[in-house]
């Protein structure tokens, strides 16, 4: 998991929460090293905090996207808003998150985080789709290469369910 977040406490806490829960986390704290970074090795995960020097979050995101768009990032961040959060989905993000979040959520399976964020409509779709294609039983910070290539398939499927709807399309 690379780990990216300007407040070094922060960066203590969830690294040990992760490692702690048997990961190896590369800890950062700009998003241009993170995407460098991410760029030269192979994560599973990207964890990355919304408002830090240099590159805010969601750019970080993009980038990450646009070079590695199989990579799941997952904003982190204290702020919380509607916006903050659309413009995270939009730019492709995984998940939303808000500080503090417990490590525990990343070990919950999707159909048990569909249940736990229930008051979390942008959750709720992305966590449903998933549901939908067969993956409830994975847990949210499962590593990719715990995956089937079956699995792997129907995430990809998943992600591509989730994205808006421009005009009309038909999937085969």
């Amino acid at each position: 998991i690379l780990l990216v977040d300007d407040d070094p406490s922060a960066t203590r806490l969830y690294r040990t929460m992760l490692v702690n829960d048997g990961h190896d986390v590369v800890a950062l704290d700009s998003g241009v090293e993170a995407v460098e970074t991410a760029l030269r090795e192979r994560f599973d995960l990207v964890i990355t905090d919304f408002n830090m020097p240099g590159i805010k979050g969601d750019v970080t995101l993009s980038l990450l996207r646009a070079r590695l768009p199989e990579l799941p990032v997952v904003i982190l961040t204290s702020e919380s808003s509607a916006t903050l959060e659309k413009r995270a989905r939009d730019a492709g993000a995984a998940a939303f998150l808000r500080k503090p979040c417990s490590a525990d959520v990343l070990a919950l399976t999707v159909d048990a985080a569909y249940e736990f964020f229930g008051d979390e409509p942008v959750l709720q779709r992305s966590l449903g789709v998933l549901r939908e294609v067969g993956l409830g039983y994975i847990r949210l910070g499962q590593p990719a290469t715990e995956l089937s290539g079956g699995e792997a398939q129907r995430i990809k499927l998943g992600t591509e369910l989730q994205r808006a709807q421009r005009g009309a399309t038909l999937y085969v």
